[in-house]
C-alpha cells in the first residue's frame, strides 16, 4: 500500500467514521460477551471485527506488478487474501468444527448401552449419549450430547470414579461446553481484538463441571481420584 492510498483512505471522513465504528462495537460486543456469556454476541464481535479488515482490502489499490515493489505486491496478496480466501477459510473452518469433528468421533467409537449411565441421565435430566473409544489412554470428552470414555478409563478407574467423571460430562453437555469452547477457540482464530481475551470460557466450564459431580456425589474426592490417577499414569 503506498502513501497515496493510506492518504485516500484516511482522509475520508465516512471511510474512518465507519472503520473506528466497527472497532469500537466490536470491542463493546467482547466486553458484553465476557460478561453474560451469549455466544450470539461472540459471533457478532467477530463480524464487526472483520469488518474493517475487509473494508482495508476492498479499498486497497494497488499495481499488481511484482517488480514495482515490495509493498505492492505484498499489500496486493493481503487484499487478494482477504476478499477471497479468508471468507473460504472461515466458513471450512465452521463446518469442519461444527460438523466433521463430532461425526468422525461417532463413527470411529462404539455407542455403549449402561444401565448405570442411564440412571445418572434420568436423575440429573440430562439428555446424553454414550461412547466408547478403543484407546488405552484414559480420556474422557463430550461434543454435542455425546460423552466419549476410553477403554483406558475404566481399566484404571472404580465405578465411582468413572460415575465422577461422566457426571463432569454431563455437566459439560448441559451447559453446551463443546460449542462454547469451540466458539471461543473459533473466534480468536479469526479476531484480532480477541487475540487478548483471556482463556475465560475453558476455565469457567470444568469449574462449573467439577462442582455439578461434586454436588450430584455429595464428595469431591472421587473426582479428585480420578483426576490422579489419569495424571499418574499420563506422568508414566
Amino acid at each position: 500500500m503506498d502513501l497515496q492510498t493510506i492518504a485516500s483512505i484516511t482522509s475520508n471522513p465516512a471511510t474512518m467514521l465507519f472503520i473506528v465504528s466497527s472497532l469500537l462495537f466490536s470491542i463493546f460486543l467482547l466486553a458484553l460477551w465476557k460478561k453474560h456469556n451469549f455466544l450470539s454476541l461472540l459471533y457478532a464481535h467477530l463480524f464487526f471485527a472483520l469488518i474493517p479488515i475487509a473494508t482495508l482490502a476492498i479499498k486497497i489499490k494497488c499495481s499488481p506488478a511484482f517488480q514495482n515493489s515490495w509493498i505492492s505486491f505484498c499489500t496486493m496478496l493481503f487484499s487478494k487474501f482477504v476478499i477471497y480466501f479468508l471468507p473460504a477459510i472461515i466458513i471450512i473452518t465452521a463446518v469442519i468444527g461444527f460438523f466433521f469433528i463430532p461425526k468422525f468421533y461417532q463413527k470411529t467409537s462404539q455407542r455403549h448401552k449402561s444401565k448405570s449411565f442411564e440412571k445418572l441421565c434420568k436423575k440429573t435430566r440430562i439428555n446424553a449419549d454414550l461412547f466408547l473409544i478403543d484407546k488405552s489412554k484414559p480420556e474422557a470428552f463430550s461434543t454435542g450430547k455425546n460423552i466419549f470414555l476410553t477403554v483406558g478409563l475404566f481399566e484404571i478407574l472404580n465405578k465411582s470414579e468413572r460415575e465422577a467423571v461422566i457426571l463432569h460430562e454431563l455437566s459439560h453437555v448441559k451447559s453446551h461446553s463443546s460449542l462454547n469452547k469451540f466458539s471461543e477457540l473459533f473466534v480468536k482464530t479469526f479476531s484480532p481484538i480477541a487475540w487478548f481475551s483471556s482463556k475465560r470460557i475453558v476455565k469457567c466450564e470444568e469449574i462449573k463441571a467439577d462442582n455439578f459431580a461434586a454436588e450430584f456425589q455429595k464428595t469431591n474426592k472421587f473426582l479428585e481420584s480420578a483426576k490422579i490417577k489419569i495424571k499418574n499414569y499420563l506422568s508414566t
